[in-house]
């Protein structure tokens, strides 16, 4: 997936997925489905559930150390706190992130298991499996997730630490049996995330794009726009990259789903037309 790619696809992608679930992974997710399509394939094998069951996240090794040596309690921070470009904090945010922290801590599991069964039952439902279903089925394929069979999950879940988390990588069961039978996947490298360089892509049309986002009704709602289009400019940032990414994503989905707008297949086209 290239930049024009970005540009022209994401107003097509954002009218398919009617929560905003505002993740760089839906960008490639949404070309695989397209070609899954376009391949005539009706069904598909899908990783979902594996990160979260055989702790494959970076969080996880964070979750797992005390917080005197490090240690954070992960999504801790909003992606927009902090940045000066709200009208007024919005509260209650974390809210469900609290109460499944509130429901899978203690029965006499460790940090790390307490960190998977709250993506379990947050990040996974809201936000990973939203993304392959849109995807999928705005292209007329089903998913399959095995690593979310109740069994193999059961089984995954209860694994010691030790053979999810080790020497710095995450899946680490996963990991050593891929090494044994599929050596040319290289299993032990370093663990790279399914996306896209989306803030390179923003920063270079920051001018053009930033002001459009600030002026959009949603975003105009909850920001102040001369702060917004600030943080666009910003954008070479990692922070504000991934705030401006959430803003581009929400002004967008927006305009579609509340204001009940057609978008044209050009972001700036379709940005332009709400402001």
């Amino acid at each position: 997936m290239g930049e024009e790619d970005f540009w022209r696809l994401l107003p097509e992608i954002v009218s398919a997925v009617d929560d905003p679930a505002a993740d760089y992974a839906i960008l490639p997710t949404w070309v695989l489905a397209r070609a899954a399509h376009e391949a005539g394939i009706k069904v598909i094998l899908s990783g979902e559930g594996g990160d979260e069951l055989f702790g494959g996240y970076g969080r996880y090794r964070s979750a797992m150390r005390p917080w005197w040596v490090g240690g954070r309690t992960p999504r801790a921070r909003g992606v927009l706190d902090g940045l000066g470009i709200l009208r007024r904090e919005i509260a209650g945010w974390r809210d469900g992130i609290a109460a499944a922290e509130a429901r899978n801590g203690g029965h006499h599991r460790t940090l790390l298991q307490t960190a998977q069964a709250v993506d379990c039952a947050d990040w996974l439902p809201n936000d990973l499996l939203i993304k392959l279903d849109r995807c999928l089925m705005a292209h007329g394929t089903e998913g399959r997730t095995p690593y979310l069979d109740t069994e193999m999950a059961a089984l995954a879940f209860c694994l010691p630490d030790e053979l999810k988390v080790k020497r710095g990588l995450g899946k680490w069961l996963l990991r050593r049996w891929l090494a044994e039978h599929l050596p040319e996947a290289q299993p032990l490298a370093r663990k790279r995330g399914f996306t896209v360089p989306v803030a390179r892509w923003i920063s270079r049309r920051a001018d053009e794009i930033g002001p459009l986002v600030a002026r959009s009704a949603g975003v105009r709602e909850i920001c102040q726009p001369d702060a917004v289009e600030r943080l666009f400019a910003a954008a070479n940032n990692k922070r504000a990259a991934r705030a401006a990414w959430n803003l581009l994503f929400y002004s967008l989905w927006h305009r579609r789903h509340i204001e009940r707008a057609t978008l044209p297949p050009d972001t700036a086209e379709a940005l332009a037309a709400g402001t």
